[in-house]
């Protein structure tokens, strides 16, 4: 389990930085190749999640000049919320928890943390990419689905394995006692 739930982490991380964290500082910031990439991901599938991310001079500035830190309109604030959690508390605690060790039980409990929300929010993305799935062809839905998909499920996966594991051992702990 270690290999794989590390392996996991360890490319989330550089996805939610190279991309999602485009939403929060100035597209001055920030490399022409991850703009590139980004736009390129956005072409390739009509990824509505992350399309409000691609830089424009509208989309970026205020007449005045002045950064727009979130750019998705207010009916869709909550995709920012959710990238912004993602940015801050998942990337530190998935730093830590790589740090530590998965298979450290001081991790565990972040480690049920990341999984419960990794999960849930990714739950929603996913009801959304179902919901808005006619606006985009259906080569494009198997290319979202399949990137996003290993987001629910292998929190899920390893949410029940530690959950698992942490009863097990108070189980065991008790018995001995």
């Amino acid at each position: 389990m270690s290999l794989a739930q590390t392996l996991f982490y360890a490319t989330h991380v550089p996805s939610t930085l190279l991309l999602s964290l485009q939403n929060f500082i100035p597209a001055t910031f920030i490399p022409t190749p991850l703009k590139t990439l980004l736009a390129a991901w956005v072409r390739l599938s009509a990824d509505p999640i992350l399309a409000p991310l691609i830089y424009t001079d509208a989309g970026t500035t205020t007449p005045d000049g002045k950064h727009i830190l979130l750019q998705h309109t207010p009916q869709r604030a909550w995709v920012s919320a959710i990238l912004f959690a993602e940015c801050t508390a998942g990337v530190l605690g998935l730093l830590w928890i790589l740090r530590k060790g998965v298979d450290n039980p001081r991790t565990f409990p972040a480690q049920i943390a990341h999984a419960a929300h990794t999960a849930t929010t990714t739950g929603i993305l996913l009801a959304d990419l179902y919901a808005t799935q006619l606006a985009r062809t259906a080569q494009q839905n198997a290319i979202l689905l399949c990137a996003y998909a290993p987001y629910f499920l292998v929190p899920l996966w390893i949410l029940w394995r530690r959950m698992t594991t942490t009863t097990t051992a108070k189980v065991s702990k008790a018995k001995k006692a």
